[in-house]
This record gives C-alpha cells, sequence and structure tokens, in this order.
C-alpha cells in the first residue's frame, strides 16, 4: 500500500491537534486507537517538493518571494515597506465600520471576491453581524441540537459546526463539510443564501448560490460527533453553514481567494498566521491589511523548520534559509523596544503600568518553617526534607514525651 501525504509544515497545525513530526505522549497515544504509530512512520517517509507556485504564478508583483521569506521568519526591509503601504490606515487600527465600508466598496466595485481574514473569533463574529447589519438583512437564529448537555461553543471544538447559526437570505456563507467533492461542494466554498425553507427556527434546508456555479444547492443540517472529555463525545446536529464576510486565519487554511483584508496586528498569536492569512490572496494588488505589526511575520516554528531540514537533508536538497534569533526584530524596529505582543496592546489601553524596578523572584524557603533544621543540599523535594526534618526532631520529639512523664 502507497500513501502520498501534501501540505506545509510551515502553516498552522490541525485544530487541537498536534503537527505529525510532534512527539507524542503517552497520553496522547491513549486518546489515540493507533497510539504513536503515526509519529512512528513519520520518519519512514521519502521527501519531495513541489516547487511551482501556483495560487500567486499570475502575479507581476514578486508577491510569491514576499511569501517565501516570511514563510521562515525572514522578511526584509522591502517586504516589511511593502505590507504597510497595503494598510487602510497609516500609524492605526480600522474599525470595524470602517472595515465593513471597505469590503463592500472591493465587492462592489469590481467582480473578484473579497474575505476580510482575522485572527480571533471574536473579531470574525464582530464584523460578520456589522456586515449584515450594512446590507440590512433579516436573519433568523437556528440552534444546533445535542445529544446531551452542551458543553462548549467554539465552533473549533465542536466539529465546526455553529452553536447558534445566524442566517438570513442575501447572507453571504461558507460550507464546512465536502458534501459532494466532484461537483465543487467541499469545505471552504463561499456563496450566498437564496432561500430559507421552512417556518421560524424550524429550518429544514437552507439553498445557496455558491460562486462559480450555474445552480443553487440545498444545504440540509449534518451530524457530528465532538469530545467533550477523553472518551466521551457528544452529537451535533446543526446546518454545516457559517457566516463568511469574515473568517479566522486558521479557517482560511487551505483556500484560494481573489483579494483579502488581513488583521496582522497584536492579535497574531501563533507560529505562521500571518503567511497564512497573506497566502491565502492571488496578486498583491488585492491585498490590504487593517493592522499591521512587523513582529507577526517573523513567527515561525522552529520544529517545523527543523523537520523540514532533515527531510531535504534526506532528499539531497539544501538546507532551508537560518531562521533569525527567536523573536528577533526586524531591522526597521531596530530601535523600539521588545515586548510581548499582549502587554504592549494591554499598556497602550492604559490598563497596566510600566514598572519602575524589576521585582525580586521570591525564592520558596522552608528553613523559615523550622530554623534549626537545614535543607539537604540545598533541595526543594517537599517529601525528602519533610521525612529529613521529621528524623531530626525525633530526639527534641522523645524529651518532650518525657518531660509528660511519658514512658518513650
Amino acid at each position: 500500500m502507497n500513501i502520498l501525504l501534501f501540505g506545509d509544515l510551515l502553516q498552522l497545525p490541525p485544530v487541537n491537534e498536534k503537527p505529525v513530526f510532534a512527539r507524542v505522549t503517552a497520553f496522547d497515544a491513549k486518546k489515540t486507537e493507533i497510539g504513536i504509530c503515526g509519529h512512528a512512520l513519520w520518519k519512514y517517509f521519502e521527501y519531495d517538493e513541489l516547487i511551482i507556485n501556483m495560487r500567486q504564478k499570475d502575479d507581476k508583483d514578486n508577491y510569491s518571494e514576499i511569501l517565501g521569506r516570511i514563510r521562515i521568519g525572514s522578511p526584509s526591509d522591502s517586504d516589511i515597506s511593502t505590507l504597510k503601504q497595503k494598510c487602510l490606515f497609516s500609524g492605526r487600527k480600522a474599525k470595524v465600520e470602517e472595515i465593513a465600508d471597505k469590503l463592500i466598496e472591493l465587492s462592489s466595485n469590481s467582480e473578484l471576491k473579497f474575505v476580510c481574514i482575522l485572527p480571533m473569533n471574536e473579531a470574525v463574529d464582530e464584523l460578520n453581524n456589522e456586515m449584515l447589519k450594512k446590507y440590512s438583512i433579516k436573519t433568523i437564529e437556528i440552534a444546533a441540537f445535542d445529544s446531551g448537555m452542551r458543553q462548549k461553543n467554539k465552533t473549533s471544538e465542536t466539529a465546526g459546526l455553529e452553536t447558534i447559526l445566524k442566517v438570513g437570505i442575501g447572507a453571504q456563507v461558507m460550507l464546512k463539510r465536502n458534501i459532494d467533492v466532484e461537483k465543487g461542494y467541499c469545505n471552504g466554498v463561499i456563496g450566498k443564501v437564496t432561500d430559507i425553507i421552512g417556518k421560524g427556527t424550524n429550518v429544514e434546508s437552507i439553498v445557496v448560490q455558491f460562486d462559480h456555479k450555474n445552480e443553487s444547492f440545498t444545504v440540509k443540517k449534518n451530524s457530528s460527533n465532538y469530545e467533550i472529555s477523553p472518551g466521551i463525545f457528544i452529537t451535533r446536529n446543526q446546518f454545516p453553514l457559517s457566516l463568511s464576510y469574515a473568517i479566522t486565519i486558521q479557517t482560511s487554511q487551505g483556500m484560494s481567494v481573489d483579494g483579502i483584508i488581513a488583521d496582522l496586528g497584536t492579535q497574531v498569536f501563533a507560529d505562521g498566521m500571518a503567511y497564512v492569512a497573506l497566502s491565502r490572496a492571488r496578486k498583491l494588488c488585492n491585498v490590504y491589511l487593517s493592522d499591521f505589526d512587523p513582529r507577526s511575520l517573523i513567527m515561525c516554528d522552529k520544529s517545523a523548520w527543523e523537520d523540514y531540514n532533515r527531510l531535504r537533508t534526506s532528499s539531497g536538497r539544501p538546507e532551508l534559509t537560518p531562521l533569525p534569533p527567536f523573536r528577533k526584530q526586524p531591522p526597521c524596529m531596530a530601535n523600539a523596544t521588545y515586548m510581548p505582543k499582549k502587554r504592549t496592546k494591554r499598556l497602550q489601553m492604559g490598563q497596566i503600568e510600566e514598572p519602575t524596578t524589576k521585582k525580586k523572584k521570591t525564592q520558596n524557603n522552608f528553613t523559615n518553617l523550622v530554623p534549626k533544621i537545614p535543607l539537604i543540599n540545598g533541595s526543594n523535594d517537599c517529601f525528602v526534607n519533610s521525612i529529613v526534618q521529621s528524623v531530626n526532631q525525633l530526639t527534641d520529639f522523645y524529651d518532650y514525651l518525657n518531660s509528660l512523664g511519658i514512658d518513650n
């Protein structure tokens, strides 16, 4: 039996799963039927590369070269300068209303399909709701049915099915399941709702006109299992659709779109997110940024980079360009003071103050509890030292018993 695998290790790993090259713990092995076999077999695969960039091959702005450098966390000054020019507003983050207006403008002035790609689910929901307001779409809410007490609400934890699906005629939606791959009705295709069949919230089916299709497609509810704790599953029944004016970077992975509005600001939190977001667009001229922090471009998974070098070396290829030092700032930010992004944002919002002096770490010192009994070799092992201290205090304990007239 031959097995052929396709993928890019420097993009995002599966939701709630580890990359194929990651070390499997005993706990992980117990959760799957195959145990550690998959991880062990990975090292026996032969490696080859597809070297033609099909998605950006028609771009004349060297977009594929820019993406190639960002993919390994090594953007040039020119790359950063180019992306700064793609910001909707210089020096500040675009507001939700402004992003919605720009999305409507781009969609109405062109036949191209534009999608907003954001790091966080909360921001996605906010922009989708704003777009429904802008288009004055009357919506209904369809609750999912779970076989048991509902435990989770995030779609990333519920097999991709919404807890509450908000939808209306004219709304832009995305299909979340492979229904008919041969006809192109697969996970990630986008279209507009043309009809909702049913009364009130008792909806039987939703009719969608997907892009580049001549006929409408009727979507019915889908049942999928999701895990609430190891070995315990709940079945969810819901339409495999979601609003798609805005989507998360994780959701966009694998998609190809004409143009994007992407948030590459301080909310980018994982290695490879900036590269995945930017590489969805076919041409650089159709890329816009609602927020931009150059530090998001240098976030590259070191473990993935190392495994790529192992694969490349084993197949006689040169190693990838060396990664820059961990969290090294781009050259254009050499004079800036580095600070973790979340802390930077909180400082800017005035939620915290910058400390004037560093706090000294206090170490646990068990000798303070029993000053006469020193720790063995400075060890912090509670069990060992409790035994030693008990033994060392036996003499004092015997003296105490004798003072009470108790024969020991």
